[in-house]
């Protein structure tokens, strides 16, 4: 679902394209979506592997949601825990 030989991170969309593939052989059942343990022997930064885990996880929670499979909280991609403040309104 994810690459580990590259930085570029994937979007949750591209992740749900990914499973839905999988699902045509797979049943959803007994797919697991899961990293594959990689990132750090590739030298990826603990941040690049971060960014790609939340992806994984929201694309898994697209399809979760297309199929009435409950939802993974996911924390990281909550804005009220973010660590970048948005500008509204001329007021940071």
């Amino acid at each position: 679902m994810i690459d580990h030989h590259t930085l570029q991170v994937e979007q949750p969309a591209q992740v749900a394209d990914q499973i839905r593939a999988a699902m045509k052989h797979i049943p959803a059942e007994r797919l697991v979506v899961s990293t594959d343990c990689g990132m750090g022997r590739e030298g990826m930064s603990r941040r690049h592997a971060a960014y790609k885990t939340v992806s994984l996880v929201l694309g898994t929670n697209m399809v979760r949601k297309e199929i009435g499979a409950p939802e993974a909280q996911v924390l990281a991609a909550d804005a009220r825990y973010s660590l970048v403040q948005t500008v509204r309104d001329g007021v940071a």
